[in-house]
């Protein structure tokens, strides 16, 4: 093979061998989101009562009722009095709401296990209430409860003059009547000589802060307002627990059941437990654009979201958990970086298989009831589906799809799968799929109506698309290199964009934790094929910072050898004269200069030894040979050629 051919089938390996290593890089959304699908599927096997309780939740959460895992979390709990509670040893808030909403994904009665949540309600008294009566002018009120009648007046400047038994005593600031902790569940009535208001205020023991119920019952004279503390929480035992709160109200409010009664305590302790993202389950509860700024606001960190110490996967579940109905620039960020092949371990899955299951269940969430849940065969699917591309799906569904278009009239496009819609489908119906907060009176609500998300109920009336960034005044910030500055961003765009009130900032640049940035990944524990760093931190101090030890045939070392060969092969090809003509130099030792003067002393006979008379050397003829014949002159050979050319070039260099 000539020099020119050999350059060019090397540069053309190069460039196949660049392309080859590039496209291996580029990883199919699909096939990853298929690895996280098939690590639990692993990871449950053929028994799934191998896995603890928060396993098999989130398992079913992740694939719906996949083998027996629907059994098994059932035998794991507390069966009795129409009750239903986990775990069985010591019944938990969080863990019963959690498995409820594991159960309602997979299809199953979750009657009980609502009874027992419901049992475990009592009145918020970690929370200080109040009464407050106003009128314009002064007045003489009645207020009555337990059977007895107690007369206070309210004086010009709105603060009452005295106490009403042994219930009702003048707060700290004059202005209201405190509530003692006792009397919490008593209903008090009250009436007044002129027109007046009532109203409750509640406040935390620690926080200044006073809030307001969301009813005020305006009266004439002599008329009657009946208030009553009908706010609740979740109790372990005697006292609320917040976090089981939170995830109670969620399950009740997929359920169906009027969570309102819960939002006052949740809403009060938001700012003390800032650890737990309470913000995002509050966005579900009540749509509420203060808790929807703090979930896109700094706890989202360009990729991810991080705030509690379950760790970064468990925390961006939370968030597109309460995002579920939008589409974003901070869930579409979210789940390409889920899916960019760098998150998920060897087996698929994201840290670990409670994680997985919730990114699975919040991102891509299933519908309720009719969506298709994860199968291996027709065997692990309900009666009247078949089991199609890895989904269960009703028979006459199953061609791929992209996006509703590509299927009959009567299906959807359900996960790539063409589904078909079945008759009580609420947009069948003509019906509108939105948050249970935003169907509200005089729209009606059809619960029986099947074919929404789980945070989204089947309303008569669809939600009035809010209006442009550009419509609201709002500057659109680029999602790459810009942000909004905090307080300043606009909710509730038609666009969906990152819309601001001012002028956008740069955005700052966020790094990954220490562990993650220098290559390793968070976990539980490390393995024994991996390596743990005790010096670099994660998001979570119980966690360790793991990596995979280097295995044969497992990394890209190689290629990059060949390629760095490749590489020096073709630069010694293209420059072979000038290395010649320094290999050339450093053996002959050749350097420019003028030439150097001779150093060989000159030649002598040598002389004899003393006392010795040098004879003269006989002379003798030598016979005379007839001369060759001098050889005529032949062309040069091209070995001739070259190095006269190389002497050509040196002399030249000299000058």
């Amino acid at each position: 093979m000539s020099k020119r051919g050999l350059l060019l089938f090397l540069s053309s390996l190069l460039i196949i061998l660049l392309v080859s290593f590039v496209s291996a890089q580029n990883v199919d959304n699909e096939t990853q989101l298929d690895k996280a699908y098939q690590c639990i599927k692993d990871k449950v096997s053929d028994d799934c009562t191998q896995l603890t309780l928060e396993e098999q939740t989130f398992s079913l959460l992740g694939l719906g009722d996949y083998k027996d895992c629907k059994s098994s979390l059932l035998d794991n709990s507390l069966d009795q009095n129409e009750q239903q509670c986990w775990p069985k040893a010591s019944c938990k808030v969080k863990d019963t709401a959690i498995a409820l909403l594991a159960l309602q994904r997979a299809g199953a009665n979750t009657d009980k296990a609502r009874n027992w949540l419901l049992n475990q309600s009592k009145v918020a008294s970690d929370l200080i209430w109040y009464l407050q009566i106003e009128s314009s002018q002064a007045t003489t009120c009645n207020i009555k409860y337990d059977n007895a009648n107690h007369n206070v007046n309210i004086q010009e400047n709105k603060k009452p003059a005295s106490g009403a038994g042994n219930c009702l005593s003048i707060s700290e600031n004059g202005y209201w009547l405190k509530i003692s902790a006792s009397c919490l569940e008593k209903e008090y009535t009250i009436s007044c000589d002129k027109d007046f208001t009532t109203t409750l205020l509640y406040k935390t023991q620690d926080s200044p802060t006073i809030h307001v119920s969301q009813n005020i019952n305006s009266e004439v004279a002599q008329g009657e307002s009946i208030e009553k503390i009908v706010y609740k929480c979740f109790r372990e035992g005697t006292v609320c627990t917040y976090e089981g709160s939170l995830w109670a109200s969620i399950a009740l409010y997929v359920l169906g059941v009027d969570t309102d009664p819960y939002i006052p305590y949740l809403s009060s302790f938001a700012e003390d437990k800032k650890i737990l993202f309470p913000e995002t389950l509050l966005y579900i509860l009540t749509g509420s654009d203060e808790h929807l700024s703090v979930v896109l606001g700094s706890s989202f960190k360009g990729d991810f979201w991080k705030v509690t110490a379950y760790g970064k996967f468990y925390d961006t579940a939370l968030a597109l958990l309460s995002l579920q109905s939008q589409e974003t620039s901070e869930t579409t960020a979210a789940k390409e970086y889920l899916l960019n092949g760098k998150t998920q371990n060897a087996a698929g899955c994201w840290n670990n298989l409670r994680d997985t299951g919730f990114l699975l269940y919040s991102a891509w969430p299933p519908v309720t009831q009719e969506g298709p849940t994860r199968c291996d065969d027709d065997s692990d699917c309900a009666s009247g589906r078949k089991c199609v591309l890895g989904q269960c799906v009703v028979q006459g569904g199953g061609d791929e799809c992209n996006e509703d278009i590509d299927c009959e009239e009567d299906e959807e496009c359900v996960g790539d799968i063409c589904v078909q819609r079945p008759i009580n489908d609420c947009t069948v119906q003509n019906k509108y799929c939105v948050p249970r907060s935003e169907c509200q009176s005089p729209a009606i609500s059809f619960a029986d109506l099947t074919g929404c998300l789980s945070t989204q109920i089947c309303c008569s009336q669809d939600v009035q698309p809010a209006a442009s960034c550009t419509e609201q005044g709002g500057n659109i910030c680029d999602e790459d290199t810009e942000e909004c500055p905090a307080g300043e961003r606009i909710f509730g765009t038609s666009d969906y964009v990152t819309c601001c009130n001012v002028d956008c900032i740069d955005k700052d640049t966020i790094e990954e934790t220490t562990c993650t940035g220098e290559g390793f990944s968070c976990k539980s524990s490390c393995g024994t094929d991996e390596t743990q760093r005790d010096d670099l931190t994660c998001d979570s101090s119980v966690q360790k910072c793991c990596r995979a030890n280097p295995k044969s045939g497992g990394s890209y070392l190689w290629i990059w050898i060949l390629l760095i060969a490749i590489i020096l092969v073709v630069i010694a090809i293209i420059f072979r004269e000038k290395i010649k003509l320094l290999v050339f130099k450093t053996k002959s030792g050749f350097k420019k200069g003028p030439t150097p003067s001779a150093t060989r002393p000159p030649f002598f006979p040598p002389r004899p030894p003393p006392g010795m008379i040098p004879r003269p050397r006989p002379f003798f003829p030598q016979p005379q040979r007839p001369a060759a014949a001098r050889p005529m002159p032949t062309a040069k050979s091209a070995r001739d050629k070259e190095f006269e050319e190389t002497l050509k070039k040196l002399k030249e260099m000299s000058k």
